[in-house]
């Protein structure tokens, strides 16, 4: 149950990657290039040299507990909820919702929508009554919305402590699929 903590799971998720990195590389296997989603692009980014183990963690850490307190900071923290259409169907339908973004675009009949547990909420039922499938997720927040504005410049201070090193292998930025400079 701690685990879906989100100060925990943070931190949590790194340790393990980590260790699945070290795994690889204790086996011979090492990356040609990396990526992440959300998240995961803090992990691409250690795994390309880019993070120190020790800044990995603390940005790991720290991510976890501003994420937490934002959500503790609001009365509604917020959801999320699959959405199995294409992202600018989904688009359509939230001209009219401005308490709900798009946060993920997973796959091409893969939308994900974050925001205000109600709003979420309703749109999922709307889907389904149109025989669409809409999965509400088990998360903690709306994560990638403005619920989480608060945890951002607590996370952008803790990010310009970082000295970032040049990467090792290129790195694909979760936003643009491109390689990072």
């Amino acid at each position: 149950k701690r685990l879906t903590d989100t100060h925990i799971a943070q931190p949590s998720i790194g340790a393990v990657s980590s260790g699945f990195l070290d795994f690889a590389q204790r086996l011979g296997v090492q990356p040609d290039m990396t990526a992440g989603h959300s998240y995961g692009e803090y992990t691409a980014l250690y795994a390309a040299g880019v993070l120190s183990r020790e800044d990995f963690f603390m940005l790991s850490e720290t991510r976890g507990r501003v994420m937490a307190q934002a959500q503790a900071s609001d009365n509604d923290a917020g959801t999320m909820a699959a959405i199995y259409l294409p992202r600018e169907q989904v688009e359509a339908r939230l001209a009219n919702h401005d308490d709900v973004v798009i946060a993920n675009h997973n796959a091409p009949q893969q939308t994900v929508i974050s925001g205000a547990t109600a709003a979420v909420k309703q749109l999922v039922a709307e889907f389904e009554r149109e025989g669409v499938t809409a999965l509400m997720l088990p998360v903690s927040g709306a994560y990638h919305s403005r619920l989480m504005a608060s945890a951002q410049e607590p996370l952008a201070k803790a990010i310009r402590k970082v000295k970032a090193a040049r990467p090792s292998l290129p790195v694909y930025g979760n936003s643009t699929a491109a390689p990072y400079e």
